[in-house]
């Protein structure tokens, strides 16, 4: 116990070599599933140098198997962190731990995209955009929520994944871009465009679509 706590203390090490030498040490000297080790291991992901997250990340990928639902929880738990920083760390370390469409990464995102603060929702936004299946209509429709987010740096995020992940000729999601050509933020305008662009790719008769849309919706 002494051995792996002081191993867990070098990840955090100025010396790279050092902190490279920690993460081999951990991989042999942690028990398998160690919920002790992990959670040691975790804290590193809020260590203010980057260098120290990325071996902590690496770290925890050899402590437990791709998809694991108790890492994916441990990562997910910095989505949130007050340090824009810390939480752009969680969504890098998080695409490493899970594969895209984990159905428990995906609720953890989609958990906190609802979240009181911007940072977290901008953060959950590009999380589940490396994290969502393309054209998984659950994701799609949270994330086009966001479209008229109050926050701009939210809007953008939304538009950004929206264009990843939905499906060609998607004619509500194109109707909801449609509405973004008029954001009064300009970017949002030309992100909406360029996404627009993307969705309507090869598609004969855009507005058709989206009159059939609407009238879906009236029905």
């Amino acid at each position: 116990e002494r051995a792996i706590i002081a191993v867990c203390c070098r990840l955090a090490h100025k010396d790279r070599k050092v902190r490279d030498a920690a993460v081999q040490a951990l991989a042999t000297l942690a028990e398998p599933g160690s919920q002790h080790v992990i959670a040691m291991v975790n804290n590193h992901l809020e260590n203010r140098n980057p260098e120290v997250r990325d071996s902590a990340t690496e770290a925890l990928c050899r402590l437990r198997p791709k998809g694991d639902p108790d890492l994916i929880t441990a990562v997910s738990s910095h989505l949130d962190h007050a340090n824009q920083h810390i939480r752009r760390a969680a969504v890098q370390a998080l695409a490493q731990v899970a594969e895209r469409g984990n159905q428990t990464a995906v609720a953890a995102v989609l958990q906190r995209m609802a979240h009181h603060s911007p940072g977290v929702r901008e953060a959950s936004l590009y999380a589940i955009g490396l994290m969502g299946k393309e054209h998984d209509q659950l994701v799609i429709l949270a994330v086009t929520r966001h479209l008229k987010d109050p926050v701009s740096n939210v809007r953008y995020a939304a538009l950004h994944v929206l264009e990843q992940l939905a499906e060609q000729g998607d004619a509500n999601v194109i109707e909801a871009l449609k509405t973004c050509e008029a954001d009064k933020d300009e970017v949002v305008r030309r992100l909406a465009t360029n996404a627009l662009e993307r969705i309507s790719c090869g598609m004969e008769d855009s507005s058709s679509l989206l009159a059939d849309a609407g009238t879906a919706q009236q029905s």
